[in-house]
């Protein structure tokens, strides 16, 4: 056990195109009132949901959390949660001491590249590597396993590994993915959109787009966006309806 730093897989790196298929998805992702953790919340759920978000590592499901790189530098903290794997995709200068995280028992793999950029392929290079450590975890401890994946901020990078290992393991809709990990984490929770388009692809190739809430997108939204002239900047997923 302990800490590698390992290199990313090369891979094709333009930008996800996003099919018409995946608009009304991805406008839910970017509205923010449809995901919105706070509602059907009262002011006191509320209070102590946002102090709960706080509390890094942040549980996911039973065994997968989700932190920062400022939680999972603490040692101690891992410790005393239980903590057993760390998957860290902060990138180069993020890395925690090898030695300390051997001797804690804590198994960790750091990516050297992995960067918060639209046009990064977040899943195609690290999806896979992310899966098999999760499995491996669970192979090993059962239900003891507990494995932490972080970012730098543990929103973008981190979050839709962990929202996609969610999605795909226990094989639900990508949108009530993508709210258990906002409710867990708050809202800016994957606001990258290029990642945002890579998530809700990999979701319709997998069949787990699933229903948009009722009355959540416009009707005509992409006829209103094909009679734009000019999208604006981050939203790749337009000029695709551009030439539709």
């Amino acid at each position: 056990m302990g800490s590698k730093m390992t290199k990313a897989p090369p891979a094709n790196p333009a930008p996800v195109c996003a099919s018409p298929e995946d608009v009304p998805f991805l406008y839910c992702l970017r509205n923010p009132e449809v995901l919105d953790w706070k509602s059907c919340l009262s002011p006191e759920e509320i209070e102590a949901q946002a102090r709960r978000q706080q509390d890094m590592p942040l549980e996911i499901s039973p065994t997968l959390f989700l932190a920062d790189h400022k939680a999972c530098a603490n040692l101690e903290l891992m410790q005393a949660r239980g903590v057993t794997h760390i998957f860290n995709v902060a990138g180069k200068g993020h890395q925690c001491s090898e030695v300390e995280y051997r001797q804690a028992g804590i198994e960790q793999v750091s990516f050297d590249e992995a960067e918060d950029d639209e046009d990064y392929p977040m899943l195609e290079r690290h999806l896979g590597a992310f899966r098999e450590f999760c499995e491996k975890a669970r192979v090993e401890k059962g239900d003891a396993a507990k494995v932490v994946i972080h970012c730098r901020a543990g929103l973008n990078r981190s979050g839709v590994l962990v929202s996609a290992e969610l999605m795909l393991r226990e094989r639900i809709p990508v949108l009530e993915a993508v709210a258990r990990v906002r409710k867990a984490r708050g809202n800016l929770m994957l606001c990258n959109e290029g990642f945002q388009e890579q998530l809700v692809k990999l979701a319709r190739d997998e069949g787990l787009l699933g229903k948009v809430p009722e009355g959540t997108v416009p009707e005509g939204l992409a006829e209103m966006e094909r009679k734009r002239k000019k999208p604006p900047p981050g939203t790749a997923f337009l000029k695709t309806l551009a030439h539709m």
